[in-house]
């Protein structure tokens, strides 16, 4: 059979091509993509200054600047097809989701032990995209607030929405959003903020210890994916104390800082005197990925993550360069789009 497959072959072009697909191996599936999420982490390659790959250990690494063709999409959710030698856990017509690459195409082949099926029930299977919901669940499990905790999430787009959405129903007794955009704070309020905080209006260490009785927060969330969005998680967090034993904040960074940007001294100075546990909160964090996929799944049919709730563009795979470029400028109330290849 034939597979439509999108491939960036210059910066900010995509061109769809059609190829033969090779039948699935030994304990793999063919299946068909029905619905792909575009990610932001895709956006370096776009701009065509940096790319990711795997060398031939499967570490990942950078390249720069990134060699053309390059295929990608990793949020895909797909209907499987064909069976190889030695499947057990699925059947022909399963939802599945999990590691199906390349996602912005028709069809891929995929490994069984990456994959994970996504039950039939009253919301749409399609819309669970379930690799940013498994991201968002390993967050949530490492920023772990205790019971009367502070935590703030910096960055209110659609993946620090969610992770308030995740915190809601923490011990956490204020959860603090903070956008340079009045309008995404407006939404964080629906999504699980307890309080609001516009850096560009107020100071938000200030802001955030006002709150916190005079601390900073003792969690604090950096999703935004810049320097300036750092420099705000740094300020919002609570001092260390080198003469007591009050506690170190703790500071979840972005998994991607893939720009050139000029490292202001205060960031410096902040993460001297807070001294806060850091945690890059990468996937690869994880112990076990497949619990996450597991629980992101879950929240997802509960209304834990209501991921559905955020999608504001569809796109067809020949409207894939218009899609990278609402995702990359966040125009027309743009939030989270996704390809519709049903």
């Amino acid at each position: 059979m034939r597979r439509k497959v999108a491939q960036l072959v210059a910066p900010r072009r995509f061109e769809i091509s059609e190829e033969e697909m090779p039948s699935p191996g030994e304990k793999e599936l063919l299946v068909r993509i029905v619905s792909s999420g575009l990610c932001h982490s895709d956006i370096p390659s776009w701009l065509g200054e940096s790319a990711q790959f795997s060398d031939e250990k499967g570490r990942g690494k950078m390249i720069a600047p990134p060699v053309y063709p390059l295929r990608f999409g990793h949020e895909a959710q797909a209907v499987v097809e064909e069976l190889g030698p030695g499947v057990s856990g699925f059947r022909v017509g399963d939802i599945v989701t999990g590691s199906i690459k390349p996602g912005y195409a028709s069809h891929a082949v995929c490994p069984e032990e990456r994959l994970f099926i996504i039950p039939k029930g009253p919301k749409n299977p399609f819309d669970c995209i379930t690799e940013p919901l498994m991201c968002i669940v390993n967050m949530v499990r490492i920023a772990c607030p205790e019971f009367g905790d502070t935590v703030a999430v910096v960055g209110c787009g659609s993946m620090g929405l969610l992770v308030l959405s995740g915190l809601r129903k923490s011990g956490a007794r204020n959860i603090v959003a903070l956008d340079l955009l009045d309008e995404r704070l407006e939404l964080a309020k629906q999504w699980g903020a307890t309080h609001t905080v516009n850096p560009l209006k107020e100071d938000a260490e200030e802001a955030v210890a006002k709150i916190n009785g005079g601390e900073g927060a003792d969690v604090v969330v950096e999703i935004s994916g810049s320097l300036k969005g750092l420099g705000t998680a740094l300020a919002a967090l609570k001092h260390a104390s080198l003469w007591d034993q009050k506690g170190r904040g703790k500071l979840l960074m972005s998994t991607l800082y893939a720009r050139d940007e000029m490292w202001p001294a205060k960031n410096g100075y902040d993460l001297m005197y807070k001294t806060p546990l850091i945690y890059t909160s990468h996937p690869r964090f994880t112990t076990d990925v497949h619990e996450n996929f597991r629980r992101a799944i879950i929240a997802y049919e509960d209304d834990t993550l209501p991921i559905d709730r955020m999608i504001t563009h569809r796109f067809k795979l020949e409207e894939i360069n218009r899609g990278f470029e609402l995702l990359a400028s966040n125009r027309e109330g743009y939030m989270k789009g996704i390809l519709d290849l049903s």
